[in-house]
């Protein structure tokens, strides 16, 4: 499977593809990814790069602990432009982050 924002295919985590243990903790993560989009884009739209800089960490932390390596590093892009005030860069990553959450599953 292409590790790309460019496919259209599901992005499994990897770490219940290697040890099924994880099912639940990780399918909380994913449960809540739509709740952590609305957080960041309310920050956007406040302008609050600060709590923009802090919701990226965690989501980007979360990710990476629930093994969706794509997610981690869209989110650390996200991260950097909160850092650099570079709103148009954000409100890419925003979209882009949009359409790959929809794309997130357990397992492929």
């Amino acid at each position: 499977m292409p590790d790309d924002d460019k496919s259209r295919d599901p992005i499994p985590s990897e770490l219940v593809q290697e040890d099924g243990a994880f099912a639940q903790r990780v399918q909380s993560f994913i449960d809540g990814l739509q709740a952590r989009l609305t957080e960041i884009s309310r920050a956007v739209d406040a302008g609050d790069y600060a709590a923009l800089r802090t919701l990226a960490n965690e989501m980007r932390g979360s990710a990476a602990g629930c093994g969706i390596p794509l997610i981690d590093r869209h989110v650390a892009e996200l991260e950097q432009h909160a850092i650099q005030h570079e709103l148009d860069a954000i409100q890419q990553d925003l979209l882009t982050l949009q359409e790959l959450v929809a794309r997130v599953v357990l397992r492929s």
